[in-house]
């Protein structure tokens, strides 16, 4: 895959002002001029790095857009099915059903829209062979499989500590659920959903960064915004996963399917095994879970020695991108937001 091509000439030019770096995009895919005037410190300290934080904020704050949206439209919607058809509501699966509208229907939405405020990106599109995406997919197993199993003792362990009884928040959901809810919401809006803004809008605005911090801030997002500790570790380690496929393809396609796929095998196969009320069933979707893993270590030693991050157009300081990333006031909001719904959840 070949790199990014970046053009860069020294300007002495006093009228342009020390430590400033002017960038004309040409038009062609990751072709730039760069016309930097030697200065005192960083270009990305002088006069990029107010401006990333400030781009990195913005996108924060239509994820906590999300999060509001959802929990408000979701309120609302409640309130009124329970003004006009009371019995109707004390059903726990409309009350899922209405959760999922608030945020599929709004939520998400919203948050498309104030994200594309910030200006994106155009990434290069490269092929993804039927063997790589049947690597990434057993990878992205064995990373579910044991992110769920760290996800679930840290959250006992904790419930432990506190002396409160462990809430199993995602399972419950997933085992309680309808069939057509789990396949039509876990199986297919989530995952078109989640890659559109995660992976596409995110890594889109983020690639200028390089594609580690891109990666890296879409996963921590990813993780924050399940909001539960059973589901942060696998959403982190998989939301990485499914950023790089992004990052290295430009195909939103390819994250969509994988994310689909691995929906499907431990959200919705473990319903039906259940629902089906013979044990046999579950017993196999377990082996086959673990068997999926287990070639799953094989497929993370095989990619490992092949994993290759651009570095971006836009020079990160020498603190690397986490300040960058952390450093900024939507952040901070966001992370105060997502740990009150942390809490929430935890406590049940």
């Amino acid at each position: 895959m070949e790199e990014r091509k970046i053009f860069s000439y020294d300007l002495t030019q006093r009228s342009a002002g020390k430590g400033k770096c002017l960038e004309m995009y040409l038009g062609i895919r990751y072709n730039y001029v760069r016309l930097c005037v030697p200065g005192r410190g960083s270009i990305m300290e002088a006069m990029d790095r107010p401006y990333e934080k400030k781009r990195i904020s913005t996108i924060c704050l239509g994820l906590l857009i999300l999060l509001a949206g959802s929990i408000l439209a979701s309120l609302v919607f409640s309130l009124l099915l329970h003004f006009l058809m009371p019995e109707t509501a004390r059903n726990l699966n409309v009350d899922w059903w209405l959760s999922a509208a608030a945020q599929y229907l709004v939520g998400f939405p919203l948050c498309a829209v104030f994200i594309s405020l910030v200006p994106a990106d155009r990434m290069e599109e490269y092929p993804v062979s039927a063997g790589a995406f049947l690597s990434f997919f057993l990878t992205s197993c064995l990373l579910m499989f044991v992110g769920n199993m760290v996800g679930n003792q840290l959250n006992d362990l904790a419930a432990e500590l506190l002396g409160h009884e462990p809430t199993a928040f995602a399972a419950e959901q997933m085992m309680e659920s309808s069939l057509v809810y789990s396949i039509l919401v876990t199986a297919l809006a989530a995952p078109v959903w989640e890659e559109i803004i995660f992976r596409k809008m995110l890594i889109d605005r983020l690639n200028r960064l390089g594609d580690s911090a891109a990666i890296g801030i879409s996963a921590i997002l990813f993780a924050l915004f399940h909001a539960n500790l059973q589901q942060f570790f696998y959403a982190l380690t998989v939301g990485w996963l499914f950023g790089y496929v992004y990052a290295r393809s430009g195909r939103i396609r390819y994250s969509i399917i994988l994310h689909m796929a691995l929906n499907f095998f431990f959200g919705v196969l473990p319903v039906l095994a259940f629902r089906s009320g013979d044990g046999y069933y579950s017993w196999l979707i377990a082996w086959l879970e673990m068997i999926a893993a287990a070639c799953g270590v094989v497929c993370l030693i095989w990619q490992a020695g092949r994993i290759r991050l651009r570095k971006g157009w836009i020079e990160l300081p020498e603190d690397g991108w986490l300040r960058l990333a952390f450093g900024n006031a939507g952040m901070a909001v966001l992370l105060a937001g997502c740990l009150i719904l942390f809490c929430l959840n935890f406590m049940g």
